[in-house]
């Protein structure tokens, strides 16, 4: 019953964390294409950065740190300042810089 339960936590955890990556690289994906059809302006890309710095890489860290890499008191530093990055860039672009 408990290896049941633990399965299926775990199989929830992977799916919850494939989404996390998936879904702004999708978002990524649909603002590229519309760069390509657009005026050429640098904005969509900015924004398409700005959207993984914010989502995408700050998951990839922490499984990094988690895994990988040895985190140390730093490594939640360096995700933080990964997502207040991108949220710059975002601001930046949805005022026009």
């Amino acid at each position: 019953m408990i290896l049941n339960s633990l399965s299926a936590t775990a199989a929830v955890l992977v799916i919850g964390l494939t989404l996390s990556v998936l879904l702004p690289l999708a978002v990524v994906v649909v603002t590229v294409r519309g760069y390509r059809r657009g005026d050429g302006s640098r904005r969509a890309l900015r924004l398409a950065a700005g959207i993984v710095l914010v989502t995408a890489v700050p998951t990839l860290l922490r499984l990094a740190f988690g895994s990988v890499l040895p985190g140390g008191t730093w490594s939640a530093l360096v995700i933080r300042l990964t997502e207040l990055v991108g949220l710059l860039v975002v601001i930046g672009v949805m005022h026009g810089e």
